[in-house]
């Protein structure tokens, strides 16, 4: 067989139609994710301040600006098929078509273990940065120090938790009822009544002082309480004063509640009321 010949077939064997494996990419948009939001530093501090008796909860929130970070997403895919590919040489054609039926089913097969082999292909997403959006967010402000202002001047120092709060109590030898006032940096002072369960007796007294000023009362008077099975007062009686001195009393003690100990008996309670100064 000559040279010639010999490469012909070479070329039919090699170059003639056979099926190979072909790798293509292709993109596919997929618009826009969100990342996740920056917070930045705070410009400005709400403080909301609210009591409850002895106990006084302070929030803090902290005005900021925020960025969301914006990236378009694309997918790429790459992914391999079988294709025909056949010899430029017309010559190694004639060739190559003699020997088709046993080139293409041996070609045919070892590509398709390629494309197997690929399964459904490569897929990737890829993210690109877009301009990021900016906007005027509030959030929790943890971790800020609070003063508060009692009412006999002392204050109270503390530092807000992860959530922006702060929970402090009134001490007991603040008065029972009062304002109080919450400071921070960046922010407005907030201000919160508060009023203590005031113990009954305080609660005469203050009655019998506030009154008595009112009157004019001075020097030495006693008060007689009877006080029912509810520990509620149900008849006062003063040996000095008039009858609107009394009125005044009796409201000033309305809704004090007398503990057990005190229930169905009658009080006899002494006070001396200083003469005001001129």
């Amino acid at each position: 067989m000559s040279n010639r010949l010999i490469s012909l077939l070479l070329a039919a064997l090699c170059g003639g139609c056979v099926v190979v494996p072909k790798t293509t990419t292709t993109t596919r948009d997929l618009g826009t994710s969100e990342g996740e939001v920056i917070e930045g530093a705070p410009q400005a501090i709400l403080l909301e301040t609210v009591a409850t008796g002895s106990i006084v909860t302070i929030k803090a929130a902290a005005k900021r600006e925020c960025e969301r970070p914006i990236y378009r997403v694309t997918e790429v895919k790459r992914e391999k098929h079988a294709r025909m590919r056949d010899t430029k040489d017309p010559r190694a054609a004639v060739f190559g078509a003699l020997l088709a039926p046993v080139t293409l089913p041996i070609s045919a097969v070892i590509s398709g273990f390629v494309v197997l082999a690929d399964g459904s292909g490569n897929r990737r997403r890829d993210t690109t940065p877009m301009p990021s959006q900016k906007f005027a967010c509030t959030s929790a402000a943890p971790q800020l120090a609070v003063v508060v202002a009692l009412p006999s001047g002392a204050t109270l120092g503390g530092t807000t938790d992860a959530a922006g709060r702060l929970v402090m109590t009134i001490p007991e030898t603040e008065p029972y009822r009062g304002t109080i006032t919450a400071r921070a940096a960046l922010a407005v002072a907030s201000e919160a009544t508060y009023a203590r369960a005031t113990p009954p007796i305080t609660a005469v007294r203050e009655a019998i002082g506030s009154c008595a000023a009112r009157h004019g009362i001075a020097g030495t008077l006693e008060l007689r309480l009877t006080i029912d099975e509810a520990g509620m007062a149900t008849r006062i009686g003063l040996d000095v004063g008039d009858g609107e001195f009394a009125a005044c009393v009796n409201n000033g003690i309305a809704g004090t509640r007398f503990p057990a100990a005190h229930r169905g008996a009658t009080l006899v309670l002494p006070f001396a009321i200083p003469t005001a100064r001129s």
